[in-house]
Parts: structure tokens; C-alpha cells; sequence
């Protein structure tokens, strides 16, 4: 069977994670032959990394044009499919612009359009304009995803379920996030240097998106120099300090460090004493398991999402609640038996979840079984 893996839509965010492993974890499946499509961005990520002779990896960063809005074709994609002539093409992560004239699976992981208000209050922020144009967007992705793809992948059971409401005349299945294959392999890990200092470090990793809500640590942070100025804390912020925009006052206690190479990640965990995740809206978040294999406390908000990676593995606050988000870190802090407990319930939660081995595995399958439906029919 040949494979086409489409990751040229990917620019930034946990989706460049999720490629970089899964394009990494192919060389396992050597009865394949591939054809890679990756932007710039997922091949940075990539670094030298080649494969075997079985894997061609191409670089071009496809951008949304009208021309592809309307029509489903991109030239530089078609040219692909034409000279490689694969059974099947799997993009990474949708909904893509593009229309392959073979079976197309894709992966999707947008949950403005799977949640609404009665899950999150992320949406209550909105203005009328941002909600009428989400309502926009969201209707006219959902006539492209029916067109440009027979099956589609979600991470989650909840997502998955949503997703197929949405899409009823389309395969939806689940196949689960995974930690990338760095956190195996310590032998590649690289060092980051943080400040020295003696205070609770609180770990966020993640990109900068509104929903993502970062600015709740700068409230926080806030917040606890005026009532529990005796608290020493810090919270680590893996974005850049112009975009956080902390306050002068603050910067000791709001450190953004900026994107976090993926080698180095694994030592950025290291120094952390808790990983805090404060976003409040999500499909799965890698962060979740990460934590859970570094062997760090998880604090998290209160949200369906969150508790249905989580489960008991980690401790919850009142999303968007900047009290009770520092109560949660006051009390962690001072209760290392709850801190522990924690940590070895997501030892055991982390099991329930695919290696990056059995995902790929998992995906090969279904083009297996898609492509013989679509033959067929």
C-alpha cells in the first residue's frame, strides 16, 4: 500500500508535535511505502531526520486561496498524488483545502466547532461580531470537511461522538493522542536553562490562542502578591514575553520563556515542581500526557475535556476562576501526599492512551479497511 501523508496545512501548535511523531514512527512500517508532504514548520521540527529509502519527504507550506476554497484543488498537492500514485493520502490534521482524487482520511482537532457554551466559558467571552463569524467559519469548514475527505479521526471518544453529529454521512473514528517518542528516549534530550530560583514552579506549556487562556496566570499572579504576598511561586509560560504582555511587577513571577524546542522539553519538565493547563477548550492536549510520563502534578481546569483524559490523575479548578485557580496552587503546594497520589494515578491513567507505535498502527489499519470499503463501492 502506498500512503501519501499530507502535514503541509501545519504552521504551529500541538499539531507540529503530533506530525513530527507520527512521520518519525512510519520507518516501524517498512511494508508501506510513503510519500511525506511537510510545511516548514513540521520540517524544522524534523531537523536532519530522513527515514529510510521507502520515505520521500517533500517540503511545501500550503495557504488557504480562494482557488482552493472553491474548487478543493492545489496544483502542488495534485502533482504529488500524480507521481506517486498512492491508495490513500492521510493529512495529519484538517479540515485541508484540498480535495485528493483518492480516499482521504484526515484528522481534526478544532473544538470551537464541537463545544458550545453550555460546555465552556470560553464562548461567553466572545463579542457578537466574534461569535457571528465563528458561527460563519464553522458552517462553511463543515461543507469543505464533507467534501474533502471520506473519514475522519478524532482523539476522543466525546470529540469523535460530536464530530459524527456534524458530519453524519462521514466515518468518524477515535484513535488516541500519544506522547511523542522524545519522552522514550532521554539519549536525545537536550538541556534548558531556566533561572535558579527557590520558588513552586508552575509549568505551562502551550501555544499562545485566546482559548488557550494564559492571561489567567497573570491575573493569578496578581492576585496572590496581593493576598498570599508570603507565597513564593512562579509560573513558567512557554510563549514570548511580548505576547503575554506581563506586566513590570510581575516578570518575577510570570517567566515566558518562549517556544520550547521539542528536544528540550523534556528537561523544561524537569524543572518544573506542577504543570498547570488553564486552557478552556480543547480535543486532547498532548500536555496532559506529557505531565503524566514526566511524573509531574497536574492541575487543570474543571471542564469534560480535561476530565475525560485526566480522570483522577489530576487536581481541578473552576475554569477561567482566578481565586480558585490560586487556592488549587496554594494547597498543592502545601500537600505533597495529594501532589504524589496525583503523580501515581497518572501513571496509571497514561496506560489507557496509545504509544506512538500503536497510533500510527491504528491509522494504517483504518486506511487498510477504508481503502478496501472504497474499492468495493
Amino acid at each position: 500500500m502506498r500512503i501519501l501523508i499530507n502535514a503541509s496545512n501545519l504552521h504551529i501548535g500541538g499539531g507540529i508535535q503530533v506530525a513530527d511523531s507520527i512521520i518519525r514512527e512510519i520507518v516501524n512500517f517498512p511494508q508501506y511505502e510513503y510519500r511525506v508532504v511537510v510545511s516548514a514548520a513540521v520540517r524544522k521540527e524534523l531537523g536532519g531526520w530522513s527515514g529510510h529509502r521507502q520515505i520521500r519527504i517533500v517540503e511545501y507550506t500550503a495557504k488557504p486561496k480562494l482557488s482552493s476554497v472553491l474548487s478543493g484543488r492545489d496544483a502542488f498537492l495534485d502533482r504529488q498524488v500524480k507521481e506517486f500514485s498512492p491508495d490513500a493520502v492521510f493529512s495529519v490534521f484538517g479540515p485541508t483545502y484540498w480535495r485528493p482524487a483518492v480516499l482521504h482520511l484526515c484528522g481534526f482537532a478544532i473544538p470551537h466547532y464541537l463545544y458550545t457554551k453550555r460546555d465552556t466559558p470560553f464562548f461567553s467571552r466572545l463579542t457578537f461580531k466574534q461569535r457571528i463569524r465563528l458561527m460563519v467559519m464553522r458552517w462553511k469548514k463543515l461543507r469543505i470537511m464533507n467534501r474533502n475527505a471520506e473519514a475522519w479521526v478524532c482523539e476522543t471518544d466525546d470529540a469523535t461522538e460530536r464530530l459524527q453529529r456534524l458530519l453524519p454521512q462521514k466515518q468518524v473514528f477515535t484513535v488516541s493522542n500519544s506522547c511523542n517518542q522524545i519522552f522514550e528516549h532521554p539519549e536525545r534530550w537536550k538541556p534548558f536553562s531556566l533561572p535558579e530560583s527557590s520558588a513552586i514552579s508552575f509549568l505551562a506549556v502551550s501555544a499562545y490562542y485566546p482559548h488557550k487562556d494564559l492571561s489567567i496566570l497573570v491575573k493569578t499572579a496578581a492576585w496572590l502578591r496581593q493576598y498570599r504576598p508570603d507565597f513564593d511561586f512562579r509560573f513558567i509560560v512557554t510563549v514570548a514575553p511580548e505576547i503575554l504582555n506581563v506586566p513590570e511587577e510581575l516578570k518575577a513571577y510570570v517567566l515566558c520563556c518562549g517556544r520550547v524546542p521539542l528536544e528540550r522539553l523534556p528537561s523544561l519538565y524537569q524543572q518544573a515542581d506542577i504543570v498547570i493547563h488553564p486552557s478552556l477548550l480543547e480535543c486532547f492536549s498532548a500536555t496532559y500526557l506529557e505531565a503524566m510520563k514526566m511524573k509531574k502534578t497536574l492541575l487543570v481546569t474543571d471542564l469534560a475535556f480535561a476530565k475525560d483524559v485526566c480522570g483522577p490523575a489530576a487536581a481541578y479548578y473552576q475554569a477561567g476562576n482566578v481565586v480558585s485557580l490560586a487556592g488549587k496552587m496554594l494547597e498543592l503546594s502545601r500537600s505533597p501526599d495529594i501532589c504524589q497520589a496525583l503523580v501515581q494515578q497518572g501513571r496509571n491513567q497514561q496506560k489507557k492512551f496509545l504509544s506512538p507505535t500503536q497510533r500510527v498502527h491504528t491509522y494504517w489499519q483504518l486506511l487498510e479497511r477504508l481503502s478496501s470499503q472504497h474499492q468495493n463501492y
